[in-house]
């Protein structure tokens, strides 16, 4: 039994460069969508909307999305592909309401973060007992408003490392690396869309567009936690990807496969056709 190659992406990009559309409208499903930013799910188009034969054609629409709250994934990760919805999307940015306070420091909140932790660990023990997973596809979207969940999180649980900077970025920045190393092992392909941030560096004026993730060791190593390392952006109004460097985006790439064009459609069948369909 020769076992199948699995995607391990990444995909940075500036907001609005198409990335949850992308993928989440042309990855295999069934689909797990875990939503952190809000509304991120709202750009695959509803059935009513009728597409030009040059627009990007999503294999799912609106209406093919399950949504669900957190506490609920044990119920459908049970459940046989067969009867899984094309999407099952999961938005973890309503758990909480949160009150608006003249403090500044981030929004204190505990359970956006202990919903997904949660949810998660229930997914994480289903594969530890050996059954296997209904879902072809898991997309985490975006990793920079999963860190914004975190730092609400460390806010309320331990307000004091608010004042250094360099307690509650490395404290975020290892919960990540956590996430991405334990959830790039469930036996699925593997999507992470994060935002990205143009950055100058002081000594050499150069600018280069970085991971938006808060801790710079994390910043300068993320891109070797995955096997596909991916840049999203426009070309004459069209979302495309990048897999070389380019300009001022540099760490980007990919383990395989090989041979890809440096510039190319963001959708499934264009990068890993030929490998995997």
């Amino acid at each position: 039994n020769c076992m199948k190659k699995l995607v391990r992406e990444c995909r940075m990009g500036s907001p609005k460069t198409f990335k949850t559309g992308a993928v989440v409208g042309s990855y295999p499903k069934p689909l797990l969508y875990l939503g952190f930013d809000r509304g991120g799910i709202d750009v695959i188009p509803s059935k009513t909307i009728q597409l030009a034969a040059t627009d990007f054609q999503p294999d799912t629409r609106y209406e093919e999305i399950t949504h669900i709250k957190p506490g609920v994934i044990g119920t459908w990760v049970a459940k046989p592909e067969s009867e899984q919805p094309r999407i099952l999307a999961v938005d973890y940015t309503n758990s909480s309401t949160m009150d608006l306070s003249v403090d500044m420091v981030p929004a204190k909140a505990m359970k956006p973060l202990q919903d997904f932790v949660a949810d998660y660990n229930i997914v994480s023990q289903y594969i530890g007992k050996g059954k296997p997973l209904p879902w072809k596809t898991v997309v985490l979207d975006s990793l920079t408003g999963y860190e914004d969940i975190i730092l609400s999180y460390i806010s309320s649980f331990n307000p004091s490392a608010m004042v250094d900077a360099r307690q509650w970025a490395g404290q975020t920045g290892g919960k990540v690396r956590q996430t991405i190393l334990t959830l790039t092992t469930w036996p699925c392909h593997v999507v992470i869309l994060m935002h990205s941030a143009l950055d100058q560096n002081e000594l050499t004026q150069a600018i280069r567009e970085t991971p938006s993730v808060f801790s710079k060791g994390l910043r300068n190593d993320i891109a070797g936690l995955f096997s596909q390392f991916f840049y999203a952006t426009k070309a004459n109004g069209k979302p495309v990807i990048w897999v070389n460097d380019k300009m001022y985006v540099s760490g980007i790439g990919g383990r395989w496969p090989l041979g890809l064009p440096p510039e190319l459609p963001p959708d499934f069948k264009s990068i890993y056709g030929k490998e995997l369909l």
